[in-house]
């Protein structure tokens, strides 16, 4: 039951995380490059300037940055909603990484209530 929970949390947060990603964002997209870069638990982030203003993007594919200048796309409207340029329109390889373990545990859980199931319906 603590392994259900557990893996249900991860994978909300993990989904929500997901949803909150400048998706809409395409190739035409403003560009700039990153002026710096960091480690953070859902994959390197990268910093540019627009206008005098700082913003920290993501879609790195490690948690750490190997660089810290990459090609990167925004929002003109709104800077912030701002993505490395090769992971545009697709999850990183880092974020995919963090969703397998989730899917597996997901995939055990499934197996055990869909067995308890069949056991509940051969005790009628």
């Amino acid at each position: 039951m603590i392994a259900t929970l557990i893996t249900c949390l991860f994978l909300g947060v993990f989904t929500y995380r997901m949803t909150q990603l400048p998706w809409s964002l395409n190739s035409d997209a403003a560009r700039s490059v990153s002026v710096g870069a960091g480690c953070n638990k859902w994959g390197a982030q990268y910093r540019i300037e627009v206008a005098g203003v700082s913003y920290w993007c993501g879609g790195g594919d490690s948690k750490c940055p190997r660089r810290s200048s990459e090609l990167m796309l925004f929002d003109s409207t709104n800077p912030s909603r701002c993505r490395l340029a090769k992971n545009v329109q697709r999850p990183s390889n880092y974020e995919l990484g963090m969703l397998a373990p989730g899917l597996v545990g997901l995939g055990f859980v499934l197996i055990y209530v869909l067995s308890r199931v069949s056991s509940l319906r051969a005790g009628e």
